[in-house]
């Protein structure tokens, strides 16, 4: 089965593509699970496959905590990590419902560091979304409504500001190596 496929956005346009769990500890990083995009036109597949990954988690106490990219989430697949008993922390596409619960807020949001939030009735999950070079959305049921500040790179320069993040986008970008 070919499994090379045209990757627009990627310097040199064709790849694999494939899904991955890692893990991070003391500073060593180690793939823990992976499964290869299947090509397939699958309602929900990168949805489908952060559950998928979940599952495989080693059994053992619950409540791992998952930093995840915007490509696997929404709400929703936010809702079905936590309904395993773990705790997750990510970036969100903004038209994956965080924009519906923020819409009002964000037209207020001009400068850079200007954060709002929402917190979830019906469970623990906090909506932020953030100015950074652009509108960032963001999605946890680990992180307390709080802002600090932090040092953040310019996209494409060296130069870094200090400026207001909501303390998950901190420790997101820690873990995520931006």
């Amino acid at each position: 089965e070919q499994q090379e496929r045209l990757q627009k956005a990627e310097p040199i346009g064709a790849g694999i593509q494939f899904w991955a769990m890692a893990e991070s500890n003391d500073h060593k990083q180690y793939l823990y699970n992976f499964e290869l995009d299947r090509n397939d036109q699958e309602v929900n597949k990168v949805q489908n496959a952060l559950i998928r990954l979940t599952k495989r988690l080693p059994p053992g106490p619950k409540n791992y905590r998952i930093a995840a990219d915007n490509v696997f989430n929404s709400v929703d697949s936010c809702r079905l990590v936590q309904s395993a008993g773990h705790s997750i922390y990510c970036t969100m596409r903004l038209d994956r419902g965080v924009a519906d619960k923020l819409k009002e807020q964000m037209t207020k949001l001009k400068e850079k560091g200007a954060c709002c939030f929402v917190q979830s009735q019906q469970d623990d999950l906090s909506m932020w979304v953030w100015v950074d070079s652009k509108l960032v959305a963001c999605i946890s049921n680990v992180h307390p409504a709080a802002v600090v500040t932090a040092e953040c790179q310019m996209k494409g320069q060296a130069v870094q500001w200090m400026g207001p993040c909501p303390l998950l986008m901190k420790e997101y970008n820690g873990w995520m190596g931006n």
